[in-house]
C-alpha cells in the first residue's frame, strides 16, 4: 500500500495577529504581511509600515534578486489596488527614497514607471467623466472643459505631487478644449515636470 502523507492546512488571521508575530523569523515576506495586515490602516500607519518593510527588503541579498523582485512587484500591485489613488504618488516616493541599491533603484524606476502610467490613465479618465458629470448643468461644452480641468489635475498630481498642481493656475484660463486634449496628452507622455510646461507653452 503506498503511503500518501497528510498535511493539514493551517489558516493566518491576519488581522488579529500581533506584527510582530509575523516576522519573529525576519524573513521578508512577513514585513510584507505586517504591509498587508494596515491596508485600512491611517495614512500615516500605512507609510510607516512601508518604510519598514522596505528597509528590511533590502538586506535580502543580490542572490536573492528575483525573489526581490516579486515582492516589489507585489507590493506596488497593492498599494495600487488597496490604498486611495491620492496616496499613490507619495507611497512610491517613499519606496523609492527607501532603497539604497542603485541597480534596484532603477528596477523599481521601471516598475513605477508603468504602475504610475497605469494610475494616471486610470485616475484621468475619471477625472474627464467626473467633470463631464458636474458641467453637463452648464452645457455639453463646458463640461468638457470642466472634464479636461478635472483629468489634468489628478495626473499632474499622481505625476509630479503638489508642484505638478502649480501649473493649474495657467491651465485653467486656458478655454480652447482643442488645447486643453493637447495638454491632457502632454502630462501622460512628458518625461518630467519642465518638459510639461514646455509642451504646453506656459
Amino acid at each position: 500500500m503506498q503511503f500518501i502523507p497528510h498535511h493539514e492546512i493551517l489558516f493566518l488571521d491576519l488581522k488579529s495577529t500581533e506584527p510582530e508575530k509575523l516576522v519573529i523569523c525576519n524573513h521578508p515576506f512577513g514585513w510584507l504581511l505586517r504591509v498587508i495586515q494596515k491596508e485600512q490602516g491611517k495614512t500615516e500607519q500605512f507609510e510607516n509600515e512601508l518604510r519598514l518593510a522596505i528597509e528590511h527588503l533590502e538586506k535580502m541579498s543580490i542572490t536573492e534578486q528575483s525573489n526581490w523582485e516579486k515582492l516589489m512587484y507585489f507590493l506596488l500591485a497593492f498599494i495600487s489596488r488597496r490604498r486611495n489613488e491620492t496616496e499613490h504618488g507619495k507611497l512610491l516616493s517613499i519606496i523609492k527614497t527607501n532603497i539604497i541599491d542603485k541597480s534596484r533603484k532603477e528596477v523599481i524606476e521601471e516598475m513605477g514607471k508603468t504602475m504610475a502610467q497605469v494610475w494616471i490613465e486610470q485616475g484621468m479618465q475619471r477625472g474627464m467623466q467626473q467633470g463631464m458629470q458636474q458641467g453637463l448643468q452648464q452645457g455639453l461644452q463646458q463640461g468638457k472643459k470642466e472634464g479636461l480641468y478635472e483629468a489634468i489635475s489628478l495626473g499632474l498630481e499622481l505625476k509630479y505631487g503638489t508642484n505638478g498642481l502649480a501649473l493649474m493656475e495657467k491651465i485653467l484660463k486656458i478655454e480652447s478644449v482643442g488645447k486643453l486634449e493637447v495638454i491632457k496628452e502632454a502630462v501622460k507622455i512628458a518625461k518630467s515636470m519642465e518638459e510639461v510646461e514646455k509642451l504646453i507653452g506656459l
